[in-house]
């Protein structure tokens, strides 16, 4: 396969109660890459109609999960098989993710722009909120300690510090010399972590300018407090919970090799905590997981939550 073209290209789906729309965009999706790989986290019952539409697409395969086994663990499953039928990338999204119509292709265009192509584990496009048109800025560092967030202009970003796994382009070489991605955080710093690593072993991450991704993060909306407009994402208390307590293994492994990403990790942490106070709801419920999480981090509690039905 030619590395740079569609056909190298099996995107990795991974879906848990999908809404009505999935069938949809899996068939727009499917214009743009060879295979599509839909991994089901235990959806049950209520899904069972929508993923027997998707099945129908042609170049699509479903895998059924029991139960929700986590996003590292869906992705490591749907990246494997694009390994096994031997595509070079593969391009993850979430099951509310829409891409642009020229996704691929504009991740595609960024690649071919950079030099030492090899080196590169991620072709990330630009994220915007679905609900609020908001792009979002990418992390640079900007000297040892320092960072900024930055637009995205010209063709490509390069490097960059991290990205989401949604809409990006992921080398499956790269990925296999990784060992995949860490399934023991179930969800939350996902991508993060695997980024930070895979920087540690000489790969880079770069963003595609051109590239567009219409993506939801939690139930964001906007909201006033003062003179300051906000945006809080309304995470459930769930969230909170593998949020604070996946960022201690984070903190622990990757504190001291990025410090520039530590100071935006504390910045950014102080900043959301601050935001859920202030324009949130069951902001008892949440600071509590967050607590709980923090203390499970600690005692290196990993894995799947322990409430049922999560998340």
């Amino acid at each position: 396969m030619d590395d740079s073209s569609h056909d190298s290209i099996c995107a990795v789906v991974v879906s848990y109660h999908p809404d009505a729309e999935l069938p949809r965009r899996l068939r727009a999706l499917r214009e743009q890459v060879a295979r599509i790989v839909v991994v089901d986290n235990g959806s049950g019952p209520d899904s069972e109609g929508l993923l027997r539409g998707a099945e129908q697409i042609d170049g699509l395969q479903l895998i059924r999960n029991e139960t929700n086994l986590g996003i590292g663990a869906a992705l490591n499953q749907g990246v494997g098989i694009a390994l096994k039928d031997g595509f070079d990338w593969a391009l993850t999204l979430d099951q509310d993710s829409e891409p642009a119509q020229d996704l691929v292709s504009a991740l595609l265009h960024a690649y071919a722009q950079c030099g030492e192509p090899r080196q590169i584990a991620m072709v990330a496009p630009q994220v915007i909120d679905a609900g609020l048109g908001r792009v979002a800025p990418f992390l640079t560092k900007h000297g040892r300690f320092l960072y900024r967030r930055v637009s995205c202009t010209g063709d490509v970003l390069d490097p960059v510090t991290t990205v989401i796994s949604s809409g990006a382009l992921l080398r499956v070489g790269a990925w296999t010399a990784l060992g995949g991605f860490r399934e023991d955080f179930f969800m939350d710093y996902v991508d993060t972590e695997y980024c930070l690593r895979a920087q540690l072993r000489g790969y880079r991450v770069v963003a595609a300018c051109g590239a567009r991704l219409f993506h939801h993060l939690g139930d964001r909306r906007r909201s006033r407090f003062g003179l300051w407009t906000l945006y809080p994402t309304f995470h459930a208390p769930e969230r909170w919970y593998t949020i604070s307590r996946n960022r201690v293994p984070m903190l622990r492994s990757y504190a001291l090799r990025f410090p520039h990403w530590l100071m935006y990790e504390s910045v950014a942490t102080a900043f959301v905590f601050f935001r859920m106070l202030v324009s949130e709801d069951q902001r008892g419920a949440k600071l509590a997981a967050a607590i709980r999480g923090t203390w499970d981090g600690l005692r290196g509690r990993m894995g799947k939550p322990s409430w049922v039905g999560y998340p």
